[in-house]
């Protein structure tokens, strides 16, 4: 059985499985449902636990080596395709290999070829031994050493050097949590529902910290005991949507360690109307329960940024754990910062270029509120759109309290529009 061509993102601490022929799902009446893996499954269990010690024993291997182990063993085992793929996968991506320079191999096979040419050329003997021999008194080194190392700059043959363990059971919930990023990266629209009675504040916070992290386009309103965020898909995106994918992808799990919650999207897989379908899924039909511990991981260019601004600013705190969830006339919204000093609060918010219609809707909302103190600050590639232009050169409140940045805001900047609530 042939080992399909499996695709997949990798970055930080997520994979993300975005082939679609990887994505184990069924459709009926135009509900998309995930089948997800018992994940004490014996069969299943077995499988991982064997491909784990195949994969724990492959350092110092070549990757062409692993992937024949892994084929001989995947092809005894009888397991659906779209699983075993799915797991190796997953396995794959937990290896780092020692790459080799590319240029010295490129020099040492460039000198084999012209040594080989010249010796065929030659009037000497033309036999393989006669050949093996004289190449290796040329290059001082052995025939095996030269076989094994004149195309080890390829993929194929760069060398193991670390497996990430796991063991069989986290992997088969990784699978699982996997075929759900794995469909949200094929959205256009997404709706999570959050029953906020019964949450734990640190919770919640956390949850609302991810949701700007990952930059995601959003829109929060409230239902009764319930937070609504309508997320945009990267589907519904123009630019980098392969990266927005990613990031929505990786902010699901954040979402399962609440209490109660709810997520309904629009799932596109092609462009027919047999292969789009809704999404539903809620903490109750959610199989795999996702054990992870909050992160404190943060982008090096934000602790820059905070790090600057606490060197720079002698009056002024920066806060990025903010808890203040804030009411714009028309929604709530979340600012990345908080500002303060003896006798004031500001906000900063961040509008990246994925943020078009949560900027236009700000700029459209803010404009007659007074009891809230924000800075808006925009990347200028969000320029480019001239219903973007028109909104921010209508704009009092971002004339006043506005600016526009390349990469990311500069404390320059940020200070300098504090000093216009002053």
């Amino acid at each position: 059985m042939e080992q399909a061509s499996i695709l997949s993102i990798k970055e930080g601490k997520c994979i993300v499985l975005t082939k679609k022929e990887l994505l184990n799902y069924k459709k009926y009446k135009g509900k998309i449902k995930p089948i997800f893996i018992d994940i004490h499954d014996e069969q299943l269990n077995l499988f991982c636990q064997n491909m784990l010690e195949i994969y724990n024993n492959s350092i110092g291997n070549s990757k062409i080596i692993l992937e024949e182990d892994v084929k001989n063993l995947s092809s005894v085992v009888d397991i659906d395709i779209k699983i075993k793929n799915g797991l190796i996968k997953l396995l794959n991506d937990r290896l780092e290999f020692d790459l080799n320079e590319t240029s010295d191999i490129s020099d040492f096979r460039e000198f084999i070829f012209t040594e080989s040419s010249l010796y065929i050329q030659s009037d000497k003997c033309l036999t393989l031994e006669n050949y093996k021999i004289n190449i290796s008194n040329y290059s001082k080194i052995s025939f095996q050493n030269i076989y094994d190392k004149i195309y080890s700059d390829l993929p194929n043959y760069n060398t193991i050097f670390k497996f990430k363990e796991i063991n069989a059971i986290e992997l088969l919930r990784k699978y699982n949590i996997s075929l759900v990023q794995g469909l949200l990266f094929h959205t256009e629209k997404i709706k999570i529902k959050i029953l906020t009675k019964d949450v734990h504040k640190s919770d919640l916070r956390y949850v609302l910290r991810k949701l700007k992290f990952f930059q995601l386009e959003n829109k929060i309103s409230k239902d009764n005991d319930n937070l609504i965020f309508d997320i945009d898909g990267p589907l519904s995106l123009f630019v980098q949507n392969q990266k927005y994918g990613f990031n929505l992808a990786s902010f699901f799990p954040t979402v399962t360690i609440l209490k109660n919650w709810e997520i309904e999207a629009e799932v596109l897989l092609g462009k027919s109307e047999k292969q789009k379908g809704i999404l539903n899924l809620d903490n109750k039909n959610f199989i795999p329960k996702y054990d992870f511990n909050y992160s404190s991981y943060m982008p090096e260019e934000l602790e820059i940024f905070e790090k600057l601004f606490l060197e720079k600013s002698l009056d002024w705190k920066i806060i990025n754990e903010c808890d203040d969830f804030l009411f714009d006339g028309n929604e709530f919204f979340f600012p990345d910062y908080k500002l303060v000093n003896l006798s004031k609060s500001i906000y900063l918010e961040v509008f990246h270029k994925w943020h078009k219609s949560s900027l236009i809707r700000r700029l459209k909302n803010i404009e007659n509120i007074t009891n809230i103190h924000l800075i808006i600050a925009v990347s200028k590639n969000l320029l480019k759109d001239t219903e973007i232009n028109k909104a921010i050169t209508n704009s009092n409140i971002f004339k006043q309290h506005g600016f526009l940045f390349r990469e990311m805001p500069t404390v320059n900047q940020v200070l300098e529009k504090l000093s216009s609530f002053i």
